[in-house]
């Protein structure tokens, strides 16, 4: 770095300075013109970050002259971090089950961008099952277990780089516990001495062991052991039945008691038990793969054995013997049936055999993988013509039916076409005259309903003929009847009553002289127009339920007659041969 002064006289002297302490390696220059130079050599570090850089001139004739020009300095850097416990016991041991508090100071420049934390060199995140929080720069154990035993680590990073912490051993101190893996059962005969080992983990190691005897009838404390640290041995010896039970084992250190007590199991001595579950898991051409699972061993270590027996020689093939019921059976004839014999023996004898079948696999079976190249030849064009066939067969079947589907279709068209053209050509001409509630949109052939009215006649076959018969018979006159009204009113009367009382009515307002020439010819139709019955009248005429629609051909020869008081209706006979008859 380079500091110039000038307009002194002497040139000014140059010094260099890094807060309080004046710096030494400067080189100076002074030209003709009284400018002084002076360059320093300068190499920073991380505790040079936020001082102060001054360059200082100085006069030294003339006191109180010092100039002064700096800079702060700003020092880039990757993070320096270092770990320690915040909250540490005042004994310095964790004891297990405390709360654990490590703390992450970090000194960097530009700050950090992330932050982690690190567990025997793999990553720990936020876990609150197993009790580890992480908030800022902070990591929280709680209730601290014999599994976070290790060293711990954190590390930050910035734009110049990753820096690690130290590493911080976590050594936590538990009371003694049982060391897994170890003998819980032992065989041991009557007046027969036992050594049974008892074996713990803990920290501190100084254990101090108790031992106790406990079973069904009996509990004593008097058993004889010896103890070296974190190991012990008791003697035993069952001398009489109540003698068998359980020894339990424990100790303490300075962290307190252990929980739970080590737990062998003393009996009687004699022979294992069968195996049981026993299964071939794979066979082939020459091997066996067979598996059992192991039984109680008597209190003793068992040896477990299996024989091969070729059924049908019935001689012994082999034998294998294994500390577990596991066995792999190797150099069998192929498509052999065998018996397999498995049992376990120990010092006291053997168990009884488990006899499992089995057969190894034929060599034709294997070997159908690979057919013979005229079987090929020959079996292909057999097999494919085969195929040909059904398929042809399947085509034929499809037309077929599709043919015959077609056929049923047409068919049933031409029936429906041939039904709805009889409907129509046999459509009956008929219906009840109380059946006619419209006579605009219809022709003058079909008989209103709107002139007979049922209300005064309860008996409906009586109604009927009523209607039927409720005509006066001198109704023809030879004149077609015109702008008439008529009154229908009929009294209730029986059935002949009736018909005489309606006959005997007259016209009321009818204009006869507009009367049409009779005519004589048989084939003649007659036409009568009809006109509805005026408001108030009729209201005693009878109506029927819903029959059909009947339609009539009115056809006859008109009569002559001669009497001007006719009744507003007539009763003829439209329709002959047992058909209904119908009023005009």
């Amino acid at each position: 770095m380079t500091c110039t002064s000038n307009g002194s006289r002497p040139a000014a002297k140059i010094t260099w300075w890094k807060g309080k302490k004046q710096l030494q390696h400067t080189r100076e220059s002074i030209n003709r013109v009284g400018v002084s130079t002076s360059m320093l050599t300068f190499v920073p570090s991380v505790d040079d970050n936020g001082k102060f850089l001054i360059c200082r001139a100085e006069n030294p004739l003339i006191s109180n002259s010092v100039l002064e020009d700096g800079w702060k300095l700003e020092i880039y850097f990757p993070p320096q971090v270092s770990l320690h416990f915040k909250n540490l016991p005042t004994s310095g041991e964790i004891q297990e089950g405390n709360d654990v508090y490590l703390e992450c100071n970090i000194r960097s420049n530009p700050w950090i961008h992330s932050i982690s934390w690190q567990f025997e060199g793999q990553d720990i995140k936020t876990n609150l099952v197993s009790g580890i929080m992480i908030t800022n720069q902070t990591l929280v154990i709680q209730r601290v277990q014999l599994s976070h035993r290790g060293h711990f680590t954190c590390s930050a990073s910035n734009t110049e780089g990753l820096g690690v912490s130290n590493k911080i051993y976590i050594n936590i101190k538990y009371a003694p516990k049982c060391r897994p893996e170890q003998k819980t059962i032992f065989g041991v005969a009557k007046q027969e001495t036992v050594h049974v080992s008892c074996s713990l983990v803990a920290d501190p190691l100084d254990v101090t062991f108790s031992w106790m005897f406990n079973s069904s009838t009996k509990q004593s404390g008097e058993i004889q052991y010896r103890s070296n640290k974190t190991h012990s041995v008791a003697i035993y010896t069952p001398k009489m039945d109540n003698d068998y039970g359980t020894l339990l084992c424990w100790g303490t250190n300075d962290v307190g008691i252990q929980r739970k007590p080590c737990v062998f199991t003393i009996m009687p001595a004699g022979p294992p038990e069968s195996p049981y579950n026993c299964s071939v898991l794979n066979q082939t051409e020459n091997l066996i793969h067979l598996e059992c699972t192991e039984a109680n061993n008597g209190g003793l270590k068992a040896e477990f054995t299996l024989e091969v027996y070729n059924v049908g020689r019935g001689t012994l093939k082999t034998n294998f013997s294994s500390p577990r019921p596991k066995f792999v059976v190797n150099d069998l004839p192929a498509g052999t049936a065998l018996r397999l014999l498995v049992y376990a023996s120990n010092s006291k004898g053997r168990s009884e055999p488990v006899i499992i079948s089995a057969t190894t696999l034929r060599p034709a079976e294997k070997r159908m993988d690979k057919p013979h190249p005229q079987t090929i030849v020959i079996v292909q064009p057999l097999f494919t013509a085969l195929i040909s066939v059904v398929i042809t067969l399947v085509l034929i079947a499809v037309v077929v039916v599709i043919a015959l589907k077609l056929r049923s279709k047409r068919k049933l068209s031409e029936a429906q076409i041939d039904r709805s053209g009889n409907e129509k050509s046999h459509m009956p001409f008929k219906k009840d005259i109380d059946e006619f509630t419209d006579m605009d949109d219809k022709g003058p052939d079909i008989i209103p309903s709107r002139m007979f009215y049922r209300s005064s006649y309860p008996d409906y076959s009586e109604d009927r003929y009523f209607q039927l018969n409720c005509i006066v018979q001198s109704c023809y006159t030879g004149q077609l009847m015109s702008d008439t009204s008529y009154n229908t009113s009929c009294p209730i009367r029986s059935p002949v009553e009736r018909t005489e009382s309606l006959c005997t009515s007259h016209l009321s307002g009818m204009n006869l002289s507009n009367r049409s020439p009779r005519r004589t010819s048989p084939e003649g139709v007659t036409y009568a127009e009809l006109a509805l019955p005026r408001i108030g009248q009729c209201s005693s005429a009878v109506r029927q339920p819903e029959p059909p629609t009947e339609y009539a051909t009115i056809k006859g020869q008109l009569q002559d007659t001669e009497d001007d008081d006719c009744t507003t209706s007539c009763e003829t006979p439209l329709m002959t041969g047992g058909r209904r008859e119908s009023a005009v």
